[in-house]
């Protein structure tokens, strides 16, 4: 979660640490002449609160979503013209990819602020390499569903275009997360952790596999900050 990216960051108190670092920072217009139209949000906890919030929201988004996927796939079925602005799957899909680039860019613009402080772990290859996964099998998806859409798959005598291109999907996956793997133990690597940096030394903390799984797992802070997140909208 955010709080916890924080902590690692800033130590145990992360959010207020944060406050007062952004505070010190020059004031930081919006990107890509976003600055002509939108008021920049002042530094310190209101630009902490921007980019915090401007990513939550994709949780929320995706959440919501996902549970009316599964929902309406009870009355629509499975969505062979996913394109048709009869059935509600075009409009979530536009949703959640405004929610997308919302997100992103608020982590964008937190980077931007933020690069010199967080260079020691390498923020950037992280994220990339995290959610350059994400957001291409999702546009993969699209992809092969426009293709299905346009005829470009269609069905053969032993396999229908439904079996296809889930197929296909698969495939494709199993390569990109090859590459992804070996991607990730360099950008991960655990010489981040046994080298004589200082960020490490100083916020190292021992705890126990199973804690950490758990809050990796538990919805709790999650819920805690969206909760937050109302509270100050």
């Amino acid at each position: 979660t955010h709080s916890s990216f924080l902590q690692a960051c800033f130590g145990a108190d992360g959010p207020h640490s944060l406050s007062r670092v952004l505070a010190s920072k020059p004031q930081q217009q919006h990107l890509f002449g976003l600055r002509h139209v939108l008021r920049a949000p002042k530094m310190g906890e209101p630009f902490m609160l921007f980019c915090r919030y401007g990513t939550l929201q994709f949780v929320s988004v995706k959440t919501f979503c996902s549970i009316a996927e599964a929902a309406l796939h009870a009355h629509w079925g499975h969505h062979s013209r996913p394109f048709s602005l009869r059935q509600p799957f075009v409009y979530m899909t536009i949703a959640i990819n405004l929610s997308q680039m919302l997100a992103l860019y608020a982590l964008l613009l937190f980077y931007h602020v933020l690069h010199d402080d967080l260079a020691p772990i390498r923020p950037l290859g992280k994220f990339l390499s995290v959610k350059l996964i994400v957001f291409f099998t999702f546009w993969q998806s699209i992809a092969i569903s426009v293709a299905v859409h346009t005829g470009l798959i269609h069905s053969t005598e032993q396999w229908g275009v439904r079996n296809i291109s889930n197929a296909l999907n698969n495939y494709l996956l199993c390569i990109e997360m090859l590459v992804a793997a070996c991607l990730h133990a360099h950008v991960f690597s655990h010489r981040d952790f046994v080298g004589p940096s200082q960020l490490v030394r100083e916020n190292r903390r021992l705890r126990r596999f199973d804690s950490i799984l758990l809050e990796v797992v538990s919805p709790r802070q999650v819920l805690f900050d969206t909760r937050d997140m109302l509270k100050h909208c």
